[in-house]
């Protein structure tokens, strides 16, 4: 049976344009990029996006999650 590895990224929306990584820390590889400059990446290391939807904190705004898996070996 298939297992899966499953990753989050959050992102805040600029100017109502596009999304930027917030990232958990400040060694984030993301941090701080587009998101539709990470997608590319995140496909090479076998990420695959399986939906997302809007977020709304206090901390940044209006935003996305981004939720991905890949198989787990």
């Amino acid at each position: 049976m298939q297992e899966w590895e499953y990753l989050t990224i959050d992102t805040q929306n600029s100017f109502q344009t596009s999304f930027t990584v917030v990232g958990e820390s400040q060694s984030d590889p993301f941090e701080g990029r587009e998101i539709s400059e990470c997608l590319p990446e995140l496909g090479k290391h076998g990420w695959e996006l399986i939906c997302s939807h809007k977020l709304e904190a206090a901390l940044f705004g209006v935003g996305q999650r981004f939720y991905f898996k890949r198989p787990l070996e």
